[in-house]
């Protein structure tokens, strides 16, 4: 009776190890995901970044140019493209020069596959999904100033 009881006793202790480290496991994971997730929501809040499907960018605005354009472009564009410093002879410091980009604006932000990489816009990277998507709702909405 003393072996089957210690076969028991084993049997109780290890099982109930297993479960607290799968316990375990379950919420390390669940710890892990929750904390990447937050990341991002701060690095897309951050970045002005997100969407109105969920990761923290309202769209359904009236995108107008002095409100929400122009912070974008003096943020990420203008820095190359202003009335003082026009790179490639592109101004996009005002209302009526970004109005004339607009065809051009679009496929540069969105790193189109039919265009020349060198004319990807900003250099440095893409901009950030609320950034672009406020940008197209813009040109979609006819150039609200």
């Amino acid at each position: 009776m003393g072996f089957v009881n210690f076969a028991k006793y084993f049997l109780f202790v290890t099982m109930k190890t297993t479960y607290t480290n799968v316990l375990f496991l379950i919420m390390a994971v669940a710890i892990g995901w929750v904390a990447c997730t937050k990341d991002t929501d701060n690095n897309n809040q951050n970045n002005g970044g997100g969407n109105s499907q969920g990761d923290g960018c309202d769209t359904s605005f009236v995108a107008s140019f002095q409100e929400k354009v122009l912070p974008i472009l003096n943020r990420n564009c203008n820095g190359c493209h202003s009335s003082s410093a026009p790179s490639a002879g592109v101004v996009l410091d005002n209302y009526a020069a970004s109005v004339a980009r607009a065809s051009k604006i679009l496929p540069s932000i969105n790193h189109d596959a039919g265009i020349s990489r060198s004319k990807h816009m900003p250099p440095g990277g893409k901009l950030n999904t609320c950034d672009i998507l406020t940008i197209e709702r813009w040109v979609k909405n006819g150039f609200p100033q």
